[in-house]
């Protein structure tokens, strides 16, 4: 179209409004990507802090149910802990024994809430002392 002809106005501007409403909907939406991707993230991060704590709590539990003469090599979950803000739960798989007679148990976390992560693993000697044989 040409500059003079009477329509050329209206057809300019609402091609210059096309142009902006799709530059303003790619940058909403790149925004958005951000924005979800940063959100994922996040949850990672406190999901596996959330598995860390009560993988530790839990041979803490051990430890100290050792100490004191009622440790429980036997099968059985531990946890979910609210308030520690840990809902997660921990198996406790009992192993074998090594050559001094210490029990080796694997402590398998996972979240309470059925995510379909993986369960992180931990595999601890108790005794006299807890010796962490294998974390990831």
């Amino acid at each position: 179209m040409k500059p003079d002809r009477p329509g050329f106005v209206l057809v300019a501007v609402l091609a210059g409004l096309l142009l902006i409403a799709a530059i303003s909907f790619a940058l909403l939406f790149i925004t958005t990507l951000d924005t979800l991707s940063a959100r994922s993230a996040q949850r990672a991060v406190i999901q596996e802090a959330q598995l860390q704590g009560a993988l530790d709590l839990a041979l803490a539990l051990l430890i100290s149910a050792a100490a004191s003469g009622e440790a429980s090599t036997a099968e059985h979950e531990l946890g979910p802990w609210p308030e520690h803000g840990l809902m997660v739960r921990v198996a406790l798989i009992s192993l074998s024994d090594d050559d001094e007679g210490n029990a080796v148990v694997r402590l398998e976390a996972r979240l309470a809430e059925g995510s379909p992560r993986p369960p992180t693993v931990l595999i601890a000697r108790l005794g006299s002392e807890a010796d962490v044989l294998w974390r990831p």
